[in-house]
């Protein structure tokens, strides 16, 4: 042992562990030579594996009742990995090469695999190491390879590197390949944590701690402000994913400090501020810490928002009538076959006379119909519009509303569409390229100019990230009307602008009469309700009828009584006019997977129809319902198009079903059967602008689920709804606090505060 407190680096292979504890392990290590010692690390980071290979750096110290013990911090302690495993796997991804030519080439050449492959030895000699017994096909796979490698060359060296760095996790190492190319050690090399916002933190801290270990050999990096910075980025990552895009302080940091492995203590706490400050890996939003990136999306958005609502952008031609006058040609307005109501009237004024506003309504109070109105009326001006939704189905249902079908027309496109054309159109393009068809009105790309106005629909859904990339691609001077109604779905990506807007009242006009559900029915009763977040009075459901009901049984038993319900509404199965409305895709009773199944297996059972195979597991037969799962707009779908199976090809495992709005029939081959799913159960997203006159609702515990669900699925209804589950989960769901009022977020638009660029 040299005498007390030796220094020692062994290596040797993990014979037992003897304790794991949040301060460190102990194990035993059996050395080259079979002398077995006993391993004391302190820290975190080292979970050793009976058989794995390590390699240890500590001092010798004794102990009264296990004599010579081998201690040493963490940051000394480096996994050895089988030899080149990252380079092996890496080589696997190349065309021919299969694990055991991988590794022959590995273990032949080692480090110099890189100047091999590169020329520096002949195609035979490496066709040989590859697979002596079929010497023509590994020819050529050497010689492939030797082509490629310029372009290859890159992947080889960062993956050399990463594995001499004794890192083991290969999807890692192909996602730092993917993203740095052969940059990555320099980058690395000043910073490993810098993937903190795009891998999962185990992962990037496995790779960070390796790195850090052998750059700086002997210091704890435990407490690395590399390290401590990767952790406020992780943990941020972690607040965006959620919806969020600023968290509380103190919860923030004491996450931060879990992430780290780390005991809390005030100090670490300082230390972390100060690191994260000093990076700028937060933002300062006095009661929360903001994200750098949403932050400032979020006020270049409210200052934009202002500039708009102060008028101080350049006007476009269009000149808007006086209020009285304006209002006299909209009474004359008969948009969607009937006059406006009086309601509906002043709303459109409000918008007309806005450069930015909003148009916000329950459902049934006629939004859509007073959109056309605006659209027409803003037309009739000399004014341009174009039109988008998030969402495929909204887009059509936009398109629909306000007369915009056919060739001669523009229709609503999604957003990503409409980003798409706008790119498209400052390239020089003008038209979308369809094969085989002529140029027209109807493939125009977008244009936004201080003629347009944009109108984009279900605004309730569009996040952060869209509304910036929106108000980046419009002029000064283009008119903005945001429509939804903010009581439903918040948007799926992270953010809320549009129920920050509608709190503005000079800007934002409220439709608040029922046109489409009839008080008969007593949807909106039970809607106004809901929205005010009290448990409505419920008949119990006995059959076909206007109202709301509910069939209330235990939560194990929702997807029977769902199936009695909907055999009560429907008995022959067409399901015309029904629609299922789900809290969940995929877990446990009353989700849409569970739902969808039950309903398969009862129509093949009833029908004795044949079916085919999807690449998803699902099984589809002649006269199901399906719903159509992207935008596909050569073919004229959208993500949500609901449809039916009209004949299925058991022999090409193929079907062809007919959609609604589309008034041919669509083949789907094997191939594209991905883009299909059973369509008998939706969540609530996805049905999202869509109605029918019968919506069954099952109940979940999910605590996600809360009023802006609740309603968002009832208001699918025209005639009739009913809920199916537990009465307290309804409650409960109730008394949730709605998801939009949860979501953290620092957006203030406040459009009495003067624009950034008038106060400069």
């Amino acid at each position: 042992m040299n005498g007390p407190e030796a220094e020692a680096t062994l290596e040797g292979v993990v014979a037992s562990v003897l304790s794991e504890l949040p301060s460190g392990v102990i194990f035993s290590l059996r050395l080259a030579k079979g002398e077995v010692i006993r391993v004391v690390v302190t820290g975190h980071g080292v979970e050793p594996e009976v058989g794995a290979s390590w390699q240890i750096a500590g001092r010798w110290r004794s102990h009264a009742a296990h004599g010579w013990q081998l201690h040493a911090p963490s940051a000394t302690c480096r996994r050895i990995p089988p030899r080149d495993a990252l380079v092996v796997s890496w080589l696997c991804t190349l065309p021919g090469l299969g694990p055991a030519r991988a590794r022959r080439l590995a273990e032949r050449y080692g480090r110099d695999l890189g100047l091999v492959l590169s020329g520096g030895a002949p195609v035979e000699e490496i066709a040989a190491t590859l697979d002596p017994n079929r010497p023509h096909l590994a020819a050529r796979i050497a010689a492939n390879i030797n082509m490629s490698w310029q372009t290859l060359m890159g992947e080889y060296t960062t993956t050399a590197w990463l594995d001499q760095q004794g890192i083991e996790d290969a999807r890692a190492a192909r996602t730092i390949v993917s993203l740095m190319g052969a940059q990555a050690p320099e980058i690395l090399q000043a910073n490993p944590y810098v993937l903190a916002g795009v891998l999962p933190w185990r992962r990037v801290d496995n790779v960070g701690r390796r790195i850090l270990a052998n750059r700086n050999h002997g210091a704890d990096v435990d407490l690395a402000p590399e390290r401590l910075v990767g952790a406020v980025d992780a943990t941020m990552r972690h607040v965006v994913a959620k919806g969020d895009t600023a968290a509380p302080k103190a919860a923030f940091i004491d996450d931060v400090i879990k992430r780290l492995g780390c005991d809390p203590t005030p100090e670490l706490a300082e230390a972390v501020v100060a690191v994260a400050v000093r990076n700028r890996a937060v933002v300062d939003g006095g009661e929360v810490w903001r994200s750098p990136g949403c932050s400032l999306m979020e006020d270049e958005i409210a200052d934009r928002f202002r500039r708009m609502a102060h008028d101080m952008e350049a006007r476009g031609p269009v000149m808007v009538p006086a209020p009285a006058a304006l209002d006299l040609s909209l009474a004359a307005s008969t948009a969607g076959g009937r006059p406006l109501h009086p309601e509906q009237r002043d709303a459109a004024c409000k918008v007309l006379g806005n450069a930015l506003s909003c148009l916000v309504g329950g459902g049934g109070t006629g939004k859509t119909s007073t959109c056309r109105a605006i659209v027409e009326a803003w037309e009739g001006l000399g004014g341009r519009v174009e039109m988008a939704a998030l969402s495929g189905k909204a887009a059509l249902r936009l398109t629909e509303g306000t007369g915009r079908l056919g060739r001669n027309c523009r229709p609503a496109l999604t957003i990503h569409r409409l980003l798409l054309g706008l790119r498209k159109r400052r390239d020089g393009a003008t038209h979308w390229l369809t094969p085989g068809v002529k140029p027209d009105a109807a493939s125009e790309l977008p244009l936004l100019d201080v003629r347009t106005l944009l109108v984009l629909d279900e605004a309730s859904m569009i996040g952060l990230g869209e509304m910036h990339q929106i108000l980046e691609a419009m002029p000064a001077g283009c008119r903005l009307l945001l429509v939804g109604d903010p009581f439903q779905l918040p948007p799926v990506s992270f953010g809320v602008c549009f129920h920050r807007l509608v709190e503005v009242e000079r800007i934002t006009a409220r439709l608040t009469t029922i046109h489409r559900q009839s008080e008969a029915s007593g949807i909106p009763a039970v809607a106004a309700s809901v929205r005010a977040r009290s448990m409505p009075d419920l008949l119990r459901f006995a059959g076909a009828a206007p109202g709301v009901f509910m069939l209330p049984c235990a939560r194990e038993d929702v997807d029977a009584a769902v199936e009695e319900v909907i055999k009560t509404l429907d008995p022959e199965g067409t399901f015309a006019e029904l629609l299922v409305v789900a809290a969940l895709n995929e877990r446990g009773s009353g989700s849409v997977l569970s739902l969808n199944t039950r309903c398969h297996d009862a129509h093949v059972k009833r029908t004795q129809a044949q079916g085919v195979r999807g690449w998803l597991g699902q099984r589809f037969a002649a006269g199901e319902p399906v719903v159509h799962l992207r935008n596909d707009y050569q073919r004229g779908l959208r993500n949500g198009s609901m449809g039916r199976i009209i004949a299925v090809d058991e022999d090409g495992q193929g079907l062809t079903a007919r959609f609604e709005g589309i008034d041919r029939d669509m083949s789907f081959g094997r191939d594209r059967l991905v883009d299909l799913a059973l369509g008998y159960a939706v969540t609530a997203h996805r049905a999202q602008g869509s109605q029918a006159r019968r919506v069954v609702i099952p109940l979940s515990d999910s605590t996600w689920v809360d009023p802006t669900w609740i309603y968002t699925a009832l208001t699918r209804a025209e005639e009739q709804a009913v809920f199916v589950g537990s009465p307290g989960d309804l409650a409960a769901a109730l008394g949730r606090m709605p998801a939009y009022e949860r979501r953290i977020s620092n957006l203030r638009i406040d459009l009495e505060q003067a624009p950034m660029s008038s106060a400069a």
